[in-house]
């Protein structure tokens, strides 16, 4: 079995990882997890000025938070010994990121966390879980944090 695993680091990816580790997978399960920076904010500062190089420390930060969130996931992961674990650190919009490279990889699972945005917040925000669910490949597991977790 080939799972996706998309991960942000927030409460909601970590209750994924918790999701994924009580599975009971069957020994060989590949997971692939991806971190998707979403470069598109710097290109969205805004008609002010801003000390140089601002912009690049910004791509640098996205990068860097996105690959830290990848390793916490693949840290927690790795310890079981049913699971195949490799990581992807992608760029772009996280909605066509996610779905595309599951395409591409052949999944037969995305699981992602559910910030629980409220319809407003989605409307502001979007929703990532939406839209992936609305245009993957595969079969798409929505894990929800416990409610006592801070999102």
């Amino acid at each position: 079995m080939r799972i996706l695993l998309a991960t942000d680091g927030s409460p909601s990816s970590d209750a994924a990882v918790d999701w994924l580790l009580a599975g009971g997978w069957p020994e060989g399960t590949e997971v692939r997890v991806i971190s998707v920076a979403d470069l598109a904010p710097t290109w969205a500062i805004g008609p002010q000025p801003v000390p140089p190089g601002y912009a690049d420390s910004l791509k640098t930060a996205l990068v860097e938070q996105a690959g830290a969130a990848a390793a916490l996931a693949v840290d927690r992961l790795e310890a079981s010994s049913a699971l195949t674990v490799t990581t992807e650190l992608l760029h772009g919009s996280p909605r066509r990121a996610i779905v595309a490279d599951a395409e591409a990889w052949g999944a037969d699972l995305i699981v992602i966390g559910s910030h629980g945005h409220s319809q407003f917040e989605r409307l502001l925000l979007g929703s990532v879980s939406g839209a992936v669910i609305s245009h993957a490949p595969c079969s798409v597991a929505l894990i929800r944090p416990r409610p006592d977790s801070q999102e």
